[in-house]
């Protein structure tokens, strides 16, 4: 399972990286906050009591205790959903208002309200 998000991960990382319509790029973002937030409140529910070993030994580089890096996480992990959010409808209201934006975004915002 780890390997197939890791897939996943990477794979939004080079659609965030390549050429792509920017609503596309903050929707992405979105996503990958949305899915990180998603696990954060499994491992909060479940309480596996040994954390992920996902970060290797982060922890212990940055002298941070375990709570602070998850909490470090979660707000990246909101970061990443809102302000794809944010940026998403912000683009939207300007293609809306007749906003100066470049016609690929155009394109894909309407491929998306579609």
């Amino acid at each position: 399972m780890l390997l197939i998000m890791a897939t996943v991960e990477l794979l939004t990382a080079a659609c965030l990286l390549l050429k792509r319509a920017a609503p596309f790029k903050y929707l992405c973002a979105a996503w990958l906050g949305g899915n990180f937030l998603l696990y954060r409140l499994a491992l909060t529910l479940l309480k596996p009591g040994m954390p992920c070993k996902c970060l290797g030994t982060i922890t212990d580089t940055l002298h941070i205790s375990n709570r602070l890096a998850g909490l470090l996480l979660t707000a990246v992990a909101l970061y990443l959903l809102l302000g794809g959010l944010w940026s998403y409808a912000r683009l939207k209201r300007s293609a809306r208002r007749g906003g100066e934006i470049d016609s690929v975004s155009a394109q894909a915002i309407a491929a998306l309200d579609n």
